[in-house]
């Protein structure tokens, strides 16, 4: 088995997306776990959109819009129009305002930890669709 962990700056970009399954078409004779990180700077930009909200009591609009632009535009280059994807990323995008808005007396390492998370949920739902279009079968866990 080979076990492959693909960090922010080696997906973050539609060509790289396509370059990492490229090389897993390359071993894909052998068993394989893949590890996926949150695209690009997503877990800065989640941090700071956390931080903003917490310290503002209104939600980073703003950030948030670059997060969704950002992921939208790789999948847009990822996709045909009307694939599946844009609903899917729709929905785990909604998961993330509603944690936002859900904050409770939890504390901050779990509400941190709910939230940035949501950097490696995008961009394993995104991969992860893209390598089973490009025929690399994939169980996303």
């Amino acid at each position: 088995m080979y076990v492959f962990k693909f960090g922010g700056a080696s997906v973050n970009s539609a060509e790289r997306v396509r370059n990492l399954a490229g090389i897993l078409r390359e071993h894909g004779k052998y068993p394989l776990a893949v590890v996926i990180s949150a695209m690009g700077k997503t877990t800065n930009a989640l941090e700071n959109i956390l931080k903003n909200t917490l310290e503002t009591g209104r939600i980073d609009t703003g950030g948030l819009k670059e997060i969704k632009d950002y992921h939208l535009g790789i999948i847009e280059e990822l996709f045909v129009p009307g694939h599946q994807i844009f609903d899917y990323f729709e929905k785990d995008f909604s998961g993330l305002i509603k944690n936002l808005v859900n904050y409770s007396n939890a504390g901050y390492d779990f509400y941190y930890d709910q939230t940035i998370s949501f950097g490696e949920l995008f961009s394993t739902r995104i991969i992860s669709s893209y390598l089973n279009e490009q025929g690399v079968k994939t169980r996303r866990v």
